[in-house]
């Protein structure tokens, strides 16, 4: 968006953890999601409704590949240290979500996911208790676009999809 090779864009961040935007780039917030832990089907946690952050103290945390548009550790940390905690995480980034859903069944640890993600084999996704990290997702807009205009319309129209599809914050 902000080159404008594309005219507008949909994005997702952890509320608080974003970074400023490029220069004559507008985001509108569609709306926003908790976020989830994938955990192993055979962890204690699995056949909990909601799990305390708390209760994951010991886990092995493992994230994605740094990216300046959403800091995973930072929202995280901020998240623990209510819960009386660090998180531990792996020094190992995990970018594609088969792989680290191959490791989290394998017990190596536990990880974050989007409210709306589809667990695979051997994992389950639980929601946290008091859903203390959220998704927030996102519309892009360069003001010389030509979609700017019609901005409200478009807004209207990604949080109706938004809404159908997503979980959103008790």
């Amino acid at each position: 968006v902000a080159d404008r090779s594309v005219d507008a864009g949909c994005m997702v961040d952890l509320d608080g953890f974003g970074v400023p935007l490029p220069e004559g780039v507008v985001v509108d917030v569609i709306g926003l999601e908790p976020v989830v832990v994938i955990l192993p089907a055979g962890h204690p946690g699995a056949g909990q409704d909601r799990v305390d952050l708390a209760d994951l103290a010991d886990e092995t945390w493992l994230l994605p590949p740094y990216d300046a548009g959403c800091d995973d550790y930072g929202a995280l940390a901020d998240a623990c240290a209510p819960a009386g905690f660090a998180p531990r995480v792996s020094p190992h980034r995990i970018g594609d979500l088969s792989v680290l859903c191959d490791l989290i069944a394998q017990g190596v640890g536990v990880s974050l996911a989007q409210g709306a993600a589809r667990a695979r084999e051997g994992v389950v996704m639980r929601r946290f208790t008091g859903d203390p990290l959220l998704g927030r997702h996102l519309l892009a807009v360069h003001r010389d676009s030509p979609l700017f205009g019609a901005r409200p319309l478009l807004l209207e129209l990604v949080r109706a999809a938004f809404e159908a599809r997503c979980v959103t914050p008790d």
